[in-house]
């Protein structure tokens, strides 16, 4: 149950910041998909804990030095994405 509804928590901030902040800045994501889509993705499918820090991995990710293209949610166990995508 708390799971939920810290979910839910998680999922109305983005959306109010989909509404309200998102379209100020149109056509600046470098990756698909932008990444508060990602983070709703990620939230809904690993939870509220493990969608926010996949999140905002993504997020320090999104920088002029970083990648871009398609980046998906992984499907799997998002702890296991989490230690195997760290820097050697």
């Amino acid at each position: 149950m708390v799971r939920n509804v810290l979910a839910r928590g998680v999922l109305g901030a983005l959306t109010l910041y989909k509404t309200l902040v998102s379209p100020l800045f149109t056509g600046s994501c470098r990756y698909l998909p932008s990444c508060s889509d990602y983070m709703s993705e990620a939230v809904e499918r690993h939870g509220a804990a493990a969608g926010t820090v996949l999140g905002l991995r993504r997020l320090a990710r999104c920088q002029p030095l970083g990648g871009r293209g398609h980046d998906p949610v992984p499907v799997s166990d998002p702890w296991r994405a989490l230690v195997s995508r760290r820097p050697q």
